[in-house]
């Protein structure tokens, strides 16, 4: 007898936590679509102007250090000489 009292009362409580949380849950839902149009109204707005150029990296300027030839070293600047800081032994 206890076991089926507590079965109804834990099931009465939580059919009366699903309603009463039912409206918040619209409110977000409602939230949600409004959302989700003001960003489709932005998407269709965006692929009506056409496409975008696409950007081109800009040039490292001739006195920067970049990558070298083999891995873990550096070109010193304004050479095409690639240097490493570490021991040719440790280089793969």
């Amino acid at each position: 007898m206890f076991e089926w009292t507590l079965r109804a009362a834990l099931l009465g409580s939580g059919a009366a936590i699903g309603l009463a949380a039912g409206p918040a849950l619209a409110g977000q839902i409602d939230n949600l679509k409004a959302q989700f149009d003001a960003l489709q109204a932005r998407l269709d707005q965006r692929e009506s102007q056409g496409p975008v150029a696409e950007s081109v990296p800009a040039a490292a300027p001739a006195n920067a250090v970049v990558g070298g030839d083999y891995p873990g070293s550096f070109k010193l600047p304004g050479t095409s000489t690639s240097c490493s800081a570490t021991p040719s032994r440790f280089r793969h």
